[in-house]
């Protein structure tokens, strides 16, 4: 990336609480697995490495859409439930 790396981008969305459960995938060209826990430790959910395996790229991509999809179901019904109820009869 031109202006900052992954790492240094993953650590800025992530002190933002509005993206603490966005996915962030890395795509890199460091395989061995000390690239992979740096970027993990850097607050990604995941790790791609280059070349590129299509399918495991599709297969990472798929769970945390999946699992994003999932949180933002449970976190509506739950915000859903915890709003007050109206009472409709008071305006008789």
């Amino acid at each position: 990336m031109p202006e900052m790396d992954g790492i240094t981008a993953t650590t800025k969305i992530r002190a933002d609480s509005v993206f603490q459960d966005i996915p962030v995938i890395a795509m890199t060209a460091h395989a061995l697995d000390e690239g992979r826990d740096r970027c993990l430790d850097a607050g990604m959910n995941d790790h791609v490495s280059k070349p590129i395996d299509a399918r495991d790229l599709m297969s990472k991509i798929n769970k945390w859409i999946y699992n994003a999809e999932k949180n933002a179901c449970v976190e509506r019904k739950t915000s859903k439930a915890d709003r007050p109820r109206q009472n409709n009869s008071a305006s008789n």
